[in-house]
């Protein structure tokens, strides 16, 4: 296909097929292995994202409604693995204060990944407080196929 034809396929109220590249992919829900509750001190994958070969730039979000005691430190990192998610570079590391309420949202950065074969990602979540869980109210990967 060439990029005229891309262009006008992405303009024409039309999905871009699979495997090409403006694809997106994303998950929002537990069904992959994902969890609504994440345990103090313990890095748990919130959503999982399934991806085939490409190059993929990759983005995940999370809003929490209860944190741990305060203060809370939270790490949201994006992964091949889960059990990366206190020493991925692919993350957001943001303080709570003691008197914060409400919803928070945190962001991943963009995050270029590269695979030869099908592959999970794993958004991933570290909480740390004194003494509690943290309730995810809403979590998503978002992929764009880029090559």
């Amino acid at each position: 296909m060439t990029q005229k034809a891309l262009l006008q396929s992405a303009g024409d109220g039309t999905a871009i097929a699979a495997g090409t590249v403006g694809e997106v992919r994303q998950e929002t829900t537990t069904a992959n292995g994902g969890t609504n509750t994440v345990a103090n001190t313990t890095p748990t994958a919130v959503r999982v994202l399934i991806v085939p070969a490409g190059v993929w730039d990759i983005i995940g979000y999370c809003s929490v409604s209860t944190l741990p005691a305060s203060p809370v430190r939270q790490l949201l990192s994006l992964g091949t693995s889960v059990a990366n998610g206190t020493q991925a570079i692919y993350r957001s590391d943001t303080m709570y204060p003691a008197s914060l309420t409400g919803s928070l949202t945190t962001y991943t950065p963009i995050v270029r990944f590269e695979f030869s074969s099908q592959s999970t990602i794993y958004l991933t979540m570290f909480s740390q407080g004194s003494s509690g869980n943290t309730t995810v109210d809403q979590a998503q990967i978002r992929a764009i196929r880029i090559a």
